[in-house]
């Protein structure tokens, strides 16, 4: 009996320093990772001034870990203490206290690294005109998210759009909406258009849109493979550009077709935007054929801050965040 008491005691005491090994790991390398930042914000103000981890939003590396000062408190707490987890400080420490996992690791590399060639602010980079997230909303309830950015390259103007919102009926989701866009423009005028349109969640059905500039027209294919030569003016009827809406001719982004919507000015008017205080906006309606919609620019600048639109009999709301 007491060989088995004893043998258990040896068990225990084995269990014991491997758990207490794997929490001294786990404490060292959230220390270096720790430090690691520390030398980030350093780095990054020798280069670019003033740091701001707003300026590393887009960079995951930098997201995962938002606790890390907290926790290295703790940390120093327990080495402050003679014994850590019932190891004695003075004792060599086993060489699995001082393995530093390859995710902690890859982040404080990547914390050193990346700031020194970010710019202060994503907004900032001087290519980049406009870059945002749409809530996508069905009554009450977001289903989705929709990418717009807008840049600058040489003398053409080119926005990129994804998006992608998903219906569901209680847990089990009933269709899927999946849309991608690039749209260039030349002093003002579409240049090149592609978008790309995907429904149905278990059975995707994949159509494509085209357009492109020859001469004084427009060639476009809509995604039933049908041609249009169309007015060289005409615009896409995406929304996000308001200089669009006063065009002869609007290509259709769910099926590509030219339509003629009847285009009405109701005003101005304050609503609340997501990402700050009510802004003054001008508040267009878009009426005919499939394009019925509602669209609010805020006034200074003219940039779309919500929408709704008419999509097989519901609305479906657009809100900048």
């Amino acid at each position: 009996m007491a060989e088995r008491a004893r043998a258990c005691a040896l068990r225990l005491r084995k269990f014991s320093r491997r758990a207490a090994a794997k929490r001294c790991s786990r404490s060292l390398s959230l220390s270096l990772a720790t430090s690691l930042r520390a030398l980030a914000e350093a780095s990054f103000e020798t280069f670019n001034g003033p740091f701001s981890w707003a300026a590393l939003r887009l960079s995951a590396s930098f997201d995962m870990r938002r606790n890390l000062i907290r926790e290295w408190g703790e940390v120093k707490a327990q080495l402050g203490k003679k014994k850590i987890h019932g190891l004695d400080r003075k004792r060599r420490l086993p060489i699995s206290c001082l393995m530093i996992t390859r995710r902690h690791f890859m982040a404080g590399v990547a914390g050193v690294i990346l700031p020194t060639l970010l710019p202060r602010d994503a907004a900032a980079l001087p290519n980049v005109l406009d870059e945002t997230y749409f809530a996508i909303r069905l009554g009450d309830s977001q289903i989705g998210e929709h990418f717009l950015r807008v840049r600058r390259e040489a003398e053409r103007v080119v926005a990129e759009q994804e998006g992608e919102a998903t219906v569901r009926l209680g847990p089990i989701p009933v269709t899927r909406i999946r849309q991608s866009s690039i749209e260039g423009y030349r002093q003002g005028l579409l240049e090149s258009l592609r978008i790309s349109n995907e429904s149905g969640y278990y059975e995707p059905r994949r159509r494509s849109i085209t357009a492109e500039a020859s001469g004084g027209t427009i060639l476009l294919v809509d995604n039933q493979g049908r041609d249009y030569v169309i007015d060289r003016e005409a615009m896409p009827g995406t929304g996000w550009r308001k200089a669009s809406l006063q065009a002869p001719v609007l290509i259709s982004p769910r099926n590509g077709k030219p339509r003629e919507p009847r285009v009405i000015f109701h005003g101005t008017m304050q609503i609340q935007d997501l990402a700050g205080p009510p802004v003054m906006t001008e508040h267009w309606e878009m009426r005919g054929d499939d394009m019925d919609s509602h669209l609010w620019y805020k006034v200074e600048p003219d940039r779309l801050v919500r929408m709704i639109l008419r999509y097989e009999g519901r609305d479906i709301e657009y809100l900048r965040t």
